[in-house]
Parts: C-alpha cells; sequence; structure tokens
C-alpha cells in the first residue's frame, strides 16, 4: 500500500495542521502514515501558551516499526510544523531514508514579518537543512526571506519575489517553490515558477483578518493534487482555489471562531466528487 507521511503537529482543538491535513487526504483517497512532530493542546497561536508533549522517542519507534511491515510503502510526505531541531533531524534523517518521490515541505517558523515565539537563529539554519530533501517547499512570504537570509521586513514587490524564488531554488537543487501570502496592496497572491521559468502568481481576494491554518490547508492541497498526476501549475491552481474557498466561508463566521481553523467541509466535498 502506497502512503503519505504527514510530520506536522497535533493540535487537540480544531481543524489546524495535522487534523486538517488527515481529512483531505482522506477526502482525495491517500493512505496515510501519521508522524506528529509534536502534540500540542491547541494550536500555538490565540489560546494562550498550548501544554506540549514531545513526540521524539515515539516518532523514532514508530520509524523502525513502519520499515520492518513490507506492506507500507511511504511514496510521498508533507511536512510542516516541527518545533524544536531535534525532530526537525529526526524528520530529516527520516526522509533521506525513504526517498519519497514527492516531499511538501511547508517551512513553518514564522509570519507577518516576525520569526514565532521560542524560534531562534539555529531552528532556522535547521529548517534551511530540511528544506534540500524537498521537491516542493511553499513557504509563506516572512519564510522565503528566513530561508534566503534576507532581513525580515521587506515588502514584497515583483522583483523581489522574484529574486528570492530564483535564489531558494538555486539552492536547492531546483525544487519547485510556491511562496503564499504575498501582501500586494490590492490583494494577497501565491507565486511560483513555471516549467517555462517564469513567476507566475495567482491573486486572491483579501479577507480582512487573520485566517490560522490558511498555509497547513495549502501545502496538503497541494501534496493531494500533485498525487492525482496533474500538472504542477494545475495541482498550485487547484490547491489556491481550495484555499480561497475556505477562507470565504471561514470569512463569515465570527472573528473568534477563525483560531479553531479554517471551515474544511466544501472543499472536501469538491476533492470527493472529483474523484
Amino acid at each position: 500500500m502506497k502512503a503519505t507521511l504527514i510530520a506536522e503537529d497535533f493540535s487537540a482543538v480544531g481543524q489546524i495542521s495535522m487534523v486538517a491535513a488527515l481529512n483531505i487526504f482522506s477526502a482525495f483517497g491517500i493512505t496515510t502514515v501519521a508522524m506528529p512532530t509534536t502534540i500540542l493542546s491547541t494550536q500555538t497561536e490565540a489560546f494562550g501558551t498550548p501544554v506540549a508533549s514531545s513526540t521524539l522517542q515515539w516518532s523514532q519507534a514508530a520509524a523502525a516499526h513502519w520499515q520492518a511491515v513490507p506492506d507500507i510503502t511511504i511514496d510521498s510526505a508533507l511536512v510542516g510544523y516541527v518545533g524544536n531541531v531535534a525532530t526537525v533531524h529526526q524528520v530529516q534523517t527520516e526522509l533521506m531514508r525513504l526517498r519519497p518521490k514527492l516531499v511538501v515541505i511547508d517551512p513553518v517558523m514564522g509570519d507577518q514579518d516576525q520569526l514565532y515565539p521560542d524560534f531562534d537563529t539555529t531552528y532556522v539554519e535547521a529548517i534551511q537543512e530540511l528544506v534540500q530533501v524537498a521537491t516542493v517547499i511553499t513557504p509563506n512570504w516572512t519564510e522565503l526571506q528566513l530561508l534566503t537570509n534576507q532581513p525580515l521586513g521587506q515588502k514584497p514587490t515583483i522583483s523581489n519575489v522574484a529574486l528570492l524564488i530564483n535564489q531558494l531554488k538555486h539552492q536547492h537543487k531546483g525544487a519547485y517553490v510556491v511562496v503564499t501570502g504575498i501582501n500586494f496592496d490590492d490583494a494577497v497572491a501565491i507565486a511560483y515558477q513555471d516549467d517555462s521559468g517564469q513567476i507566475q502568481y495567482i491573486k486572491q481576494t483579501k479577507f480582512p483578518g487573520h485566517f490560522y491554518g490558511a498555509g497547513d490547508v495549502f501545502s496538503a492541497l497541494l501534496c493531494g493534487y500533485l498525487q492525482r498526476e496533474t500538472s504542477f501549475a494545475k495541482a498550485v491552481q487547484a490547491a489556491a482555489s481550495g484555499v480561497h474557498l475556505v477562507i470565504a466561508t471561514t470569512a463569515t463566521l465570527p472573528v473568534d471562531n477563525r483560531k479553531f481553523g479554517l471551515q474544511l467541509a466544501p472543499v472536501l466535498a469538491k476533492i470527493a466528487l472529483q474523484k
């Protein structure tokens, strides 16, 4: 049985990170192997300081068990929030052992021109090493600056987005790079380089406020669509459309409800109907 490894945090409340990914892959009909990088009582924003439990020893033992089971073939992987340097190294070791043909890494470590609390330059350096095993890297604008050792706070422009995408691709042997959450004056955009080398933009309506887990959902959707053997450009467009759909749906709810994650039902139904 071919399966997708999911390596990201498990938040006990809401549809965030691994919970969202499990739901999305289920709609695609994809078998999953879940390797929670940390277990959290809630997501790391909006609920105060969560209770966190390390999964490092468990994940090492679980990986050894999976390796001994002949019925499991992990041929793709999705990596999101990891949380500490030791687990970053564990995830990297496992990916290097498995060598899946598709590895989508969302280098979750900052947003809105800031590194997330409790992360430092050592963590950034560990993530920079981790993305070397990626076939697709999906940073937001802040994370793209961190991955390319740029000072935070740059306003995105057509020229500097293209420059940093090309720099990251060059650093990581031509991995596809898709940049999310690029705030222009008139819209929020996703940028990627197509197979001809041109930087393409998908501009979408900008909804006011913050939508927790949008990057998690985009990366999971992109990983799912790529496994349908569609072209890279079509997969990016489909993932972008799916994220826009769930953000538009979530935007109709009271603002305080958004901390529980995005409303996934519309995109899950769309994926299931496309089988």
